[in-house]
């Protein structure tokens, strides 16, 4: 494992001179039937930290910011799930194996482009593969904030995927000679998707930097737009800089600039989540959480690594919204690197029942076979609903 770990934070470092359209993230753990916090802290082809880093949790956060619902009241049009909204009973529990202590797969991406350069870009045509592939095995999409705060409403049934995207690349989101969202690009795909699948809405979380989508002109207010759209908009730091280089005060002045450029331009201003640029923790790992700089603060609620297995369940007793792992998004890889990757995790999650997180439909409650009681993080021991299967 060691040699194996060894081996891959190498092959990252050699990624990192890539093309420009390229980020250079970190590598995944080996295939598990549990979360591992082993390696998850691997640079996106940098340096990792240490083996404790998801394990290693930084002072437990505080949050209490309402939850901004523009645009996220449509989630759930057109879904199975739809006789709840209709005031009909829920199915039991039992008939739609409902597993609310399952693994929420939580996917990295990056460059969206036709001749990708490397494992860290796709083609469209692989983007909307994946799409497809979430789509017919029950996924509904969500954001990491979701997820942090426990907040997954989705139709009985289903299952919670969350879509992020690092470092504001222009071909997740840019738009064509007449104002039009690129329809090539990673949103203008998913928009196009979730208007032929009401069931599968465009929803997920941007991760950004001062680069702004290579457009200086108007992308800080592309974060609005994506706000607009239903998209979470996190922080990466103000210039993707690798906290692990820098003092405390670099360090605060990188996050606090990165929330600022944010709340300038998007309604309420609640950053809540970031993703460590290169997967690698500051020194004073509580200054990923929380800080100042200038007079300007930020506190984040859920902290995303960088390379991993599928996260636990947020109801889950080992879930850690501080270190919450990714898996590299990629399809059609082949060689040893290909069990980390997204194909790979997604399709061990359908092998067996109870691998993945399955809706009751109720977001008041927790349902699951009562035989994984031992998992419930006792602190939601008052929403659960354990069941004979």
């Amino acid at each position: 494992m060691l040699m194996l770990s060894m081996v891959l934070v190498a092959f990252g470092l050699a990624a990192c001179g890539g093309a420009e359209d390229e980020p250079a993230e970190g590598e995944a753990e080996p295939p598990a039937t549990d979360s591992s916090d082993d390696g998850r802290d691997e640079a996106d082809g940098e340096a990792a930290e240490d083996d404790e880093q998801s394990s290693d949790r930084a002072d437990d956060a505080d949050p209490d910011p309402e939850r901004d619902e523009d645009a996220a009241d449509e989630r759930d049009e057109g879904s199975d799930g739809e006789e709840a909204a209709a005031g009909n009973e829920l199915p039991d529990p039992a008939e739609v194996e409902a597993n609310e202590l399952g693994h929420v797969p939580v996917l990295m991406y990056h460059g969206i482009v036709e001749e990708p350069a490397d494992e860290w870009q796709m083609t469209p045509e692989a983007f909307r593969e994946e799409l497809e592939f979430l789509h017919e095995h029950g996924y509904h999409p969500i954001r990491t904030v979701d997820l942090v705060r426990g907040e997954i409403d989705i139709p009985a049934g289903r299952s919670p995927v969350v879509l992020t995207f690092d470092d504001t690349l222009p071909t997740q989101f840019d738009r064509t000679d007449d104002g039009e969202v690129d329809p090539e690009s990673a949103v203008g795909i998913m928009l196009d998707f979730g208007e032929e699948h009401p069931e599968f809405p465009a929803v997920g979380s941007f991760y950004v930097t001062d680069k702004r989508f290579d457009d200086p002109e108007q992308g800080q207010e592309m974060f609005a737009e994506l706000h607009e759209l239903g998209f979470e908009v996190g922080n990466h730091t103000i210039g993707h800089q690798n906290l692990g280089t820098v003092d405390s005060e670099e360090v605060q002045r990188q996050l606090a600039l990165g929330a600022e450029q944010i709340r300038e331009v998007v309604p309420g201003g609640d950053v809540a989540t970031m993703s460590l640029p290169l997967g690698v923790w500051p020194e004073e790992r509580e200054l990923a959480r929380t800080g100042a700089h200038d007079g300007i603060e930020y506190e984040h609620e859920g902290i995303l690594l960088v390379g991993s297995d599928p996260a636990p369940s947020p109801f889950a007793e080992d879930f850690d919204p501080l270190g919450i792992p990714r898996i590299l998004a990629q399809r059609g890889a082949d060689g040893p690197d290909a069990s980390f990757m997204s194909e790979h995790w997604l399709e061990w999650l359908e092998e067996e029942p109870g691998r993945k997180y399955v809706s009751d439909g109720d977001p008041e409650t927790i349902s699951f076979p009562e035989d994984d009681a031992e998992r419930l993080d006792p602190e939601h021991a008052d929403r659960a609903n354990p069941y004979e299967p």
